[in-house]
């Protein structure tokens, strides 16, 4: 004990001796460990902002659509013709009464064309077009205004939701609720009412910084294109279906499933209706880089 005791006495001698070199071993010391945690602590945020964020993208996120043409892949068959199944917006409001969790479904109808606004003309639009549940499409939220909803979508109402930066492209600025803006799409040229603005991502934030992309994009009533634009909107080949969270997913996914191969007479080793599980894909994603916690 003694002997521990003149151990310690000689280490606190040697510091006295050396305050210069004893400080900066301490400094070292301090800065080393501060440095790891540092890290550590940023890695783990990093990790935990990136995986929080494909949740929120997946956000109960299902997709349904027809399997394909041959025979095997279970068609429906229409006298001695072979086609594929298409569903209906009636298929998507029969699932909206009738599974459990599920807030909504919609296609996602795309065009492509231009847009004219007071600050600028010939800007290029694309153009989406789906139910009211088609706001459930995008992880950021509307700022300002509203959302069309069913009401527009059976009135045919002209009404559109648009971005931030696309704001900006058309009036030079997001205060624009209740404004109008010409847009022409496959030669078919219309009057948009804007009623709500959505946030931009960050990472169109990033390229439009870096790039000056200038581009609108124009979230509308499926029924719009259907009716001005000549697009078929009536029976689509695939659809998404968005329920009140990843957690309800699952169980969902398997009542839709069921739901459509009987409505559809689906044989349930067919593969004419599959599904694509967004929140299983994203669960994959997060185990392959290890933001789960588990490492491959």
């Amino acid at each position: 004990m003694s002997q521990v005791a003149e151990y310690v006495k000689m280490a606190l001698m040697n510091i006295r001796s050396n305050k210069g070199r004893s400080f900066l071993t301490m400094l070292g010391i301090i800065i080393g460990i501060s440095s790891v945690i540092l890290v550590i602590s940023v890695g783990q945020g990093i990790s935990g902002a990136v995986n929080n964020s494909l949740t929120a993208l997946a956000g109960g996120q299902l997709y349904y659509y027809s399997g394909g043409m041959d025979v095997g892949a279970g068609l429906v068959m229409t006298g001695q013709e072979e086609e594929p199944i298409e569903f209906t917006f009636d298929d998507l409001e029969e699932l909206r009464e009738k599974i459990p969790h599920v807030k909504g479904a919609s296609p996602v109808i795309s065009g492509y064309g231009q847009a004219d606004g007071p600050k600028e003309s010939g800007l290029t639009a694309y153009f989406y077009g789906g139910t009211d549940a088609l706001q459930y499409n995008y992880q950021e939220p509307i700022i300002k205004g509203r959302y069309f909803n069913r009401s527009d979508f059976d009135a045919v109402s002209k009404v559109c939701v648009i971005r931030e930066s696309s704001a900006m492209c058309l009036y030079g600025s997001t205060d624009v609720i209740g404004n109008t803006f010409e847009a022409d799409i496959y030669g078919k040229s219309m009057e948009f009412k804007v009623i709500g603005i959505r946030q931009d991502p960050e990472s169109s934030k990033i390229m439009n910084l870096l790039m000056g992309l200038d581009q609108v994009e124009i979230e509308t009533p499926a029924t719009v294109l259907g009716e001005y634009v000549d697009i078929d909107v009536d029976n689509f080949e695939g659809f998404y279906v968005y329920t009140d969270g990843p957690e309800y997913s699952s169980e969902a996914a398997a009542s839709i499933l069921r739901f459509l191969r009987t409505k559809y007479h689906v044989a349930d080793d067919s593969t004419a209706i599959q599904m694509q599980d967004f929140n299983d894909s994203m669960d994959q994603i997060t185990k392959l880089w290890g933001m789960d916690g588990r490492y491959p």
